[in-house]
């Protein structure tokens, strides 16, 4: 089922940031363990559509029902199509610094409470960013 999917994988939005520029949030409490999205800058694909019909449409999570909305439904005979929101943004190159990060980028690391900006230690990262990124951020404070 399509919902269930949806309300399986999809626990994070964009938003202005206190940190710094646009942050991840928590569009409700995440365990501590869960899979943050089921995409990633590192495995883009094509944008994931699901169909289903209004009733199906009524058992999604309200907010991940909202997240819908505020982008586009077409219809399709009786179907409703649209992108999962996972899939209309890459949630990881949004995520900003945190020397005490509640995730590793990709992996809740605690209970994280809706409306918590989600964060990553950017010093931990296996693979560098460019100079063109480490220059940028030190200009916040940010040292890589």
């Amino acid at each position: 089922m399509n919902a269930k999917k949806l309300n399986q994988s999809v626990w994070c939005k964009l938003g202005p940031s206190s940190i710094h520029g646009v942050g991840v949030f928590a569009i409700r409490d995440i365990p501590k363990g869960t899979k943050l999205t089921d995409h990633t800058i590192w495995a883009i694909q094509k944008n994931k559509y699901y169909e289903m019909d209004q009733k199906e449409f009524m058992q999604i999570i309200p907010e991940i029902r909202s997240l819908i909305l505020d982008r586009m439904i077409f219809p399709n005979e009786d179907k409703l199509v649209f992108v999962s929101p996972n899939h209309d943004q890459i949630l990881r190159s949004f995520m900003n610094h945190s020397k005490t990060p509640n995730s590793d980028g990709e992996i809740a690391l605690f209970d994280i409470l809706k409306g918590e900006e989600i964060t990553e230690d950017f010093t931990s990262l296996e693979e560098k960013p460019h100079e063109f990124t480490i220059n940028h951020l030190k200009q916040y404070g940010i040292r890589i």
